[in-house]
């Protein structure tokens, strides 16, 4: 989602402090002491979706990483090779993704399918089916709650006996962790925790869908996580805030989703809130607004081309941002995260990169998952997969972080490894 503009973009110094990434450079062993990435043994990762935004990302982090080979599954391989660079060095194969036959014969001698299809939900559940009776362990970093349900009945009646891990992408997937590593580092129980998500970038009509299909439903909208337990009011109540790097006033609106009530489940919280964030008065958050008061008469489609169309104009000659920003306090302490990324695709092909890497060296197990059974700490690796991707932590609020954002702040401090 976009909804601010250059002149909202805070890029002066702060007091936080950016994290190194961990050095996961060398390859890793495997059940048989080889080292997986090594030429003797590189493994085969399949890949759906080559050509679209996060997966043309996710094969370039791959092969940057000398991860794996790569094995593209595309419609029409001269037609799509002749349009899109990401296609060049690897093997790439055709694939009809309704005949079970070819999706066998790309899935043959495979460590793993990363579907990157985007919000394609009448055909995730027969390619989840497909990896699952090769054999083959199955990654999505695009799907949501409803997807994992659909995959899930897909999948019911089979014993999993492969690891299948959907939403590892932005949000859900690297937010989730990133709440979940922030608390882990503190040297005394968290108790309660507040999270914001601000995109500002161009959106493709089907990733409007997707976060209209989430947003409209008013009764996660409205949800926040009060006294151990989830509680739901009857309409979000928007809240006026500042973030570090977003100099402009923000108005954010609760929106607690299984991921994030997961966490504060299993983080033990007191209290959680966690809010998408939207530009106060802009024309992304007016056409929301709009958009919701009709969602009941228009269609998903008619709605997702009317908020694609007014953030791409409100696009024009304004840089794209995607921040995730998490505030963790304990009785006696309060610690905050900024991640930055050059859009939300990037952050999700890079997650997924790192989530598909644990799923070929045997780090994840068999059944059907979330991303929260990733490592929280795979967020420290994140700002090594791109180089526009930062990662800070200040021991203050996010609003005073915020409000001592200036360029006399002084000069950020590094640090190599998780917050103490």
């Amino acid at each position: 989602m976009a909804g601010s503009s250059v002149a909202c973009l805070n890029r002066d110094r702060h007091p936080g402090k950016p994290i190194i990434a961990a050095d996961r450079t060398r390859p890793s062993p495997n059940r048989t002491g080889q080292p997986v990435g090594s030429s003797a043994e590189k493994p085969t990762v399949a890949v759906l979706g080559a050509t679209g935004t996060v997966g043309q990302l996710f094969v370039a982090s791959c092969a940057a990483a000398g991860l794996a080979r790569l094995r593209l599954g595309v419609r029409d391989p001269a037609a799509e090779r002749a349009a899109a660079a990401s296609l060049a060095g690897h093997e790439v194969r055709a694939v009809d993704l309704w005949n079970p036959a070819s999706l066998s014969e790309l899935l043959h001698g495979a460590a793993l399918l990363v579907d990157s299809l985007g919000p394609a939900y009448r055909i995730r559940g027969r390619i989840a089916s497909a990896a699952l009776a090769s054999q083959v362990p199955y990654l999505d970093p695009n799907g949501d709650d409803a997807m994992h349900l659909r995959i899930g009945q897909a999948l019911r009646g089979q014993p999993v006996t492969v690891a299948v891990v959907t939403g590892a992408g932005s949000v859900p997937g690297a937010f989730g962790l990133l709440a979940r590593w922030l608390a882990g580092g503190l040297p005394e129980p968290v108790r309660a925790v507040s999270g914001y998500v601000v995109t500002i970038e161009p959106i493709h009509a089907g990733t409007a869908a997707e976060f209209l299909l989430g947003v409209l439903d008013r009764r996660a909208n409205a949800a926040s996580w009060h006294g151990g337990r989830k509680l739901t009011e009857p309409e979000p109540v928007r809240v006026a805030i500042r973030l570090p790097y977003v100099a402009c006033a923000l108005d954010a609106y609760p929106y607690l989703t299984s991921e994030m009530e997961r966490a504060a489940a299993d983080l033990g919280l007191r209290d959680a809130a966690f809010y998408h964030a939207f530009e106060s008065g802009g024309t992304v958050l007016r056409c929301l607004e709009s958009i919701a008061g009709r969602s009941q008469r228009d269609t998903i489609r008619e709605l997702a081309g009317e908020l694609t169309e007014t953030v791409n104009l409100s696009m024009r000659q304004r840089a794209p941002l995607h921040l995730l920003a998490i505030e963790a306090r304990s009785d006696s302490r309060v610690r905050s995260v900024i991640m930055r990324a050059a859009s939300s695709y990037q952050l999700t092909a890079s997650l997924a990169a790192l989530g598909a890497r644990e799923i070929i060296t045997r780090r994840i197990g068999p059944g059907l998952s979330r991303a929260d059974v990733l490592p929280p700490a795979l967020v420290t690796e994140l700002p090594g997969t791109d180089r526009r991707t930062q990662l800070e932590v200040s021991d203050s609020t996010l609003k005073h972080w915020a409000s001592a954002q200036t360029p006399s702040a002084g000069r950020s401090r590094t640090a190599s490894g998780p917050p103490r």
